[in-house]
């Protein structure tokens, strides 16, 4: 057990650790951007964050940052006990309650992405999709809306991640299926 920052990364630096559990709020420590600095200096390692953080804001992020898990001080000791064996398991482990979260936010985002996709375009984004369906270059779009070429292309790729879409033709695709226009057969 370490006492502060310091000494956990110094120690972390020059012991091999299986697993560490780690508070967020360690004196000297810097909240979630210690996860990126102790997974650099042991990538094999399994973090298990045990944190009096708000759970519903620090965990997915702490996910996100390479933990393997994430438990609430607050939480009953055999709650505890089975983070642990999760992690230590190289599973990863949420609370139910998070669980329960992450789940509706995953129903509640293939609900979104089932309605039209269009709706979740930006005005600029249309206004470049219009030209792009249309068969315009990014430069061409550029003059047309009096943008930078590399604004176009910044705004044409977001359309394409919005879209699920990979290329000019499966764009214009997607476009007719969302329009109700049967695809063209190649």
């Amino acid at each position: 057990m370490c006492n502060d920052y310091e000494q956990a990364l110094h120690y972390y630096s020059t012991v091999p650790i299986y697993m560490l559990i780690l508070d967020l709020n360690v004196p000297g420590g810097n909240s979630i951007k210690m996860l990126e600095t102790f997974l650099y200096k042991q990538q094999q390692s399994r973090i298990l964050v045990f944190s009096a953080y708000d759970e519903k804001v620090y965990a997915l992020p702490c996910l996100k940052a390479g933990a393997k898990g994430y438990i609430s001080k607050h939480s009953a000791q055999e709650e505890v006990l089975l983070a642990v064996k999760t992690v230590f398991n190289n599973e990863k482990y949420l609370s139910p309650q998070m669980r329960q979260v992450s789940i509706d936010k995953l129903l509640h985002q293939a609900e979104e992405m089932h309605d039209n996709p269009l709706e979740n375009l930006s005005d600029r984004e249309k206004e470049v999709l219009h030209y792009l369906v249309k068969g315009y270059g990014p430069a061409d779009i550029g003059r047309q809306l009096n943008l930078h070429i590399s604004t176009i292309s910044t705004v044409k790729n977001r359309v394409f991640n919005k879209l699920g879409v990979n290329s000019i033709v499966s764009l214009i695709e997607t476009m007719r299926v969302l329009q109700g226009t049967p695809p063209v057969a190649v």
